[in-house]
């Protein structure tokens, strides 16, 4: 194990891996493995570090962060825009001591407090909200907001409210983690996921569905599960879990309902189903919307352009989503429903330290011009926290690396007395 500085063979790779930030990489041969080249060719290696030299300049420093081995260390490497990245770096413990490992980790804006933190929010093209909460007996206490009570579009981070509502019928008896669902054709959707290619009557149980649809976003296992658990009870439980507005998701969509009202007949219907009240709203879904080929909106989000993000959606506001994980996090106190918590955990969204943080609940959500990041977290030094961001553009891509950027930073300043 190692101690101290890092030996030279260490020191002149990562010195290498640094130099590559910049708009014409040109080494790898001579500093990889061929091992690795073979895992990430070359071509892919050169477009992330322009990418990088691009976004943020070149490294203006580096440090190192942990050192594992004299083989294997983290840096932290300081660009010239204002921003951190983590690099895990292994390599050969033979000569030449070839690169056998790297990671690069999220941009993280320097910023020295929740002030400036905001300030960069404020900055971001299109609309965005963001609360970041500490967890307790009380309730959420807010540590830091912007726009904190506008509702935007959350795309998959609806499947909190799905979870919940899980959790609710488990808790009560209703249903078990182990009851076995059977696939069908008319509950399909469109990716993301995978079980939309499945044979219909493949059996899966409950447990796998939400764990599919929490860690994978797997649309097709989150429509199985609202038709199983039942659009309205879910309506029910979204409030109880903190959405304070309930009325612009109602009725609570299928994933599949949501890419046919925005691609069947290229969303030339959303004027009319948006026109109309509630009731009208779902009885057109069952007549009319329910009885459409799902591939006839196949061609959502090819081009990469928003569709209708701020018309058909879900819905809630970065108080709303921090309420929704502090909800699941009070009720998985009960052995039944403790499962979620695991759930959550397969997917961390952005790389955390574990060091920090025993604990990452992670549910996102996007699709072109919307992102969402909600986390749950809970420090070593045994305290809760929740933190949520959304941002929308109705007319462009959004900038997921800079949210996930401000996000992974708000993560730090949740630990700054």
């Amino acid at each position: 194990m190692a101690s101290g500085s890092p030996k030279d063979p260490l020191v002149q790779r990562s010195a290498d891996v640094v130099a590559e930030f910049r708009a014409d990489p040109d080494r790898f041969d001579d500093i990889f493995s061929p091992s690795f080249l073979q895992a990430v060719p070359p071509h892919r290696m050169k477009k992330t570090f322009i990418d990088f030299f691009n976004k943020l300049g070149p490294v203006t420093s580096t440090k190192i962060a942990r050192l594992t081995t004299d083989y294997q260390a983290q840096y932290l490497l300081t660009f010239h825009k204002g921003y951190e990245v983590s690099l895990d770096l292994v390599i050969d413990e033979k000569a030449p001591h070839l690169i056998t490992g790297l990671w690069i980790g999220t941009p993280t804006p320097i910023v020295p407090d929740w002030q400036a933190l905001i300030t960069e929010f404020a900055k971001l093209t299109g609309k965005a909200t963001f609360t970041a909460c500490k967890l307790g007996d009380k309730g959420p206490e807010v540590l830091a907001t912007y726009q904190g009570d506008e509702e935007l579009a959350i795309g998959s981070a609806l499947k909190l409210f799905v979870l919940g509502a899980l959790m609710a019928d488990i808790s009560a008896g209703k249903r078990r983690w182990t009851d076995i669902i059977v696939l069908k054709d008319d509950w399909k959707s469109l990716p993301s996921g995978f079980l939309q290619d499945w044979t219909a009557g493949s059996p899966l149980t409950l447990y796998s569905l939400a764990a599919l649809m929490i860690s994978q976003s797997d649309n097709t296992a989150t429509d199985h599960l609202i038709h199983t658990i039942g659009r309205e009870h879910i309506e029910q439980t979204m409030v109880k879990m903190g959405l304070r507005k309930p009325d612009r998701n109602l009725p609570f969509l299928t994933t599949r309902e949501m890419f046919l009202l925005k691609g069947w007949d290229h969303g030339r219907n959303i004027a009319s189903y948006l026109a109309k009240d509630e009731a009208e709203r779902r009885a057109y879904l069952q007549a009319v919307v329910s009885h459409q080929d799902i591939e006839s909106a196949a061609w959502i989000g090819a081009n990469g352009q928003p569709t209708a993000v701020d018309q058909v959606e879900w819905f809630a506001s970065s108080r709303d989503m921090v309420r929704a994980m502090n909800w699941i996090r009070c009720q998985a106190d009960q052995k039944l429903v403790r499962p979620a918590l695991d759930l959550l955990a397969i997917n961390h969204g952005i790389a955390f330290d574990r060091e920090v943080w025993s604990y990452v609940g992670y549910k996102g959500g996007s699709e072109p011009g919307v992102r969402n990041m909600t986390f749950l977290l809970h420090s070593k030094a045994r305290n809760w926290y929740a933190m949520s961001a959304s941002l929308v553009n109705t007319a462009a891509e959004v900038d997921e690396d800079r949210l996930s950027g401000l996000l992974k930073r708000a993560s730090e300043l949740l630990l700054v007395p």
